[in-house]
């Protein structure tokens, strides 16, 4: 588990309620918890030696996820909740049934049990691919230059 560590005292204590579930319930061996901050090559790099990458967010005030951007750019297949912060990388995640811990879990064994987390790896080089900042950078140069040109 990537996640972030705040410092308040409600992220730290989370993180401890995390830490004494996972002893519990003894899968130290197959979950860790990593409050590292890394950089970009890292986390892709991170990121693309697993087999799904899982968003499983509540609720935010965001109109749009970065995280899942890079997510998507480890090459992995990413599976999300279905909040509307997703909306705009939709066609190349895996919406999950739900937010509760058991739709997610119904969800990742469904995708699992049914081979469904490779059947977008196309759609998933050819979304990293339209939006490399190369190309993104060219269209905006691209527009500025029309905008430029027009007035």
């Amino acid at each position: 588990l990537y996640c972030a560590l705040y410092p308040s005292e409600l992220s730290i204590q989370l993180s401890q309620q995390l830490k004494t579930l996972i002893t519990q319930l003894g899968l130290r061996s197959i979950v860790s918890l990593n409050h590292s901050f890394v950089s970009h090559e890292e986390t892709l790099l991170s990121l693309s030696k697993t087999d799904l990458v899982v968003f499983p967010y509540q609720s935010s005030n965001e109109s749009a996820s970065g995280a899942v951007r890079q997510g998507i750019a480890s090459g992995t297949p990413v599976a999300v909740t279905p909040s509307s912060i997703f909306d705009d990388v939709a066609e190349v995640v895996h919406r999950l049934p739900g937010f509760t811990p058991q739709d997610i879990a119904d969800g990742i064994i469904f995708l699992l049990d049914n081979n469904s987390i490779n059947s977008s790896d196309e759609k998933i080089k050819e979304w990293i691919d339209l939006h490399k900042f190369s190309k993104l950078a060219l269209r905006l140069f691209g527009l500025i230059r029309s905008l430029e040109i027009n007035s």
